[in-house]
């Protein structure tokens, strides 16, 4: 009962950002259509295909969560971390750049095996810990408002990092448990909870703490047999 809890807060908390990203882009564009100098045809067909896309990306998460809860785990295929990265990147930035002045950046890129999950629910997961880094440098002073993906190679398989200059956690292990959020009345808490139940799904595990040299560090660590690994070509 606590699973199926934690999947559907964390359907409205993962659809919150590509609504929001949509909703801004379709007012931004109906301000510009009522304008002096209103957008051609063209730009507005790219607009709303932009829209239709992330539409999509929202039906399509639905129901890989609906599928999840039900039959007790996402699809089992091969992942590549770096593109699940970049996907999860791309997911974001639009509404990051309306609602957030962090930086994105995309670090180390190591080659690194094929992994095995649900590729959708990945991507969300990995998106959530982009914005969760993103919300914690909202409220630090002085930051320099980066955050940082990366992916590494480790000698037993790979790890996917999210890295952030913010203020760190202020307690870690409890930042694991469902409804502890570190955005007080403004958060649900189940956006950490959410990751690890994908996590866990995908034979992986949930790091998270803080930095040596400040700020947080949340990662996705794989164990990969090696042999029985692919690697980021598909060739066993």
């Amino acid at each position: 009962m606590l699973t199926l809890g934690v999947m559907g807060l964390g359907l409205a908390h993962e659809l919150q950002s590509p609504l929001t990203a949509t909703a801004l882009g379709l007012e931004l564009l109906a301000l510009r259509l009522r304008g002096d100098d209103p957008p051609g045809a063209a730009e507005v067909a790219d607009e709303v295909e932009r829209t239709l896309e992330r539409v999509r990306r929202m039906a399509a998460l639905v129901q890989r969560m609906r599928a999840f809860a039900k039959a007790g785990g996402g699809a089992d295929e091969a992942v590549d971390l770096n593109r699940a990265a970049d996907e999860a990147l791309a997911l974001t930035r639009p509404a990051l750049s309306e609602l957030s002045a962090a930086r994105l950046v995309r670090g180390a890129q190591d080659a690194v095996p094929l992994v095995r999950g649900d590729r959708l629910l990945l991507e969300q997961a990995i998106g959530c810990l982009i914005i969760n880094a993103a919300d914690a440098l909202g409220a630090a002073e002085g930051a320099e408002r980066t955050v940082t993906v990366a992916v590494r190679r480790l000698a037993d398989g790979a790890a996917l990092e999210v890295l952030d200059d913010g203020p760190g956690f202020p307690d870690a292990e409890a930042a694991r448990a469902p409804g502890v959020s570190s955005k007080g009345e403004a958060g649900m808490g189940v956006g950490l909870a959410l990751v690890e139940l994908v996590a866990r799904d995908a034979g992986a595990i949930l790091e998270i703490g803080n930095r040596p040299d400040g700020g947080a560090r949340a990662a996705l660590r794989f164990h990969v047999d090696s042999g029985k690994a692919e690697d980021a070509e598909g060739t066993p």
